[in-house]
């Protein structure tokens, strides 16, 4: 991997690397209970400064080769609607991770930022597996997602 994270886009996305200024609205999208019921590690409630140590926690990830997470965003505003990337990067293998802010869920945006990172994971950071955990509520979901 590169030491700066870079900006990946797709159609409608860009995924950027996380900023400590996206905290407010990670908060406010991924402390709506719906998230942490279709994930493994979001939880609920989502407290005051939970988001700036997640966002710290995967900047340093970066930097130490064992993350890549990214800020979901709209082309056509930058608004961030969620997030995705690339967890317990070592010896060839990731765990995927994503959340798409409820407002936005039925737009297909988590299969083309999924898409997008998981070709990074294979040509950029020289992965062969991922594993992505879910729980039962989301797999419903997963093609409206």
């Amino acid at each position: 991997m590169t030491k700066s994270q870079p900006l990946l886009t797709t159609d409608r996305l860009i995924l950027r690397p996380l900023q400590l200024s996206d905290a407010t609205k990670i908060q406010q999208l991924a402390g709506n209970e719906d998230i942490a019921n279709g994930t493994i590690s979001v939880p609920h409630p989502y407290s005051d400064g939970m988001a700036g140590k997640w966002i710290g926690k995967h900047l340093a990830g970066w930097l130490t080769q064992h993350s890549a997470i990214f800020a979901i965003t709209l082309k056509s505003n930058h608004q961030l609607i969620g997030c995705a990337g690339i967890e317990n990067i070592q010896d060839g293998s990731g765990q995927l991770g994503y959340w798409i802010g409820v407002p936005y869920w039925g737009n297909g945006y988590c299969t083309e930022a999924v898409e997008r990172i998981k070709e990074f994971g294979f040509k950029k950071c020289s992965s062969n597996t991922f594993m992505a955990d879910m729980r039962k509520a989301v797999t419903d979901q997963l093609t409206s997602c």
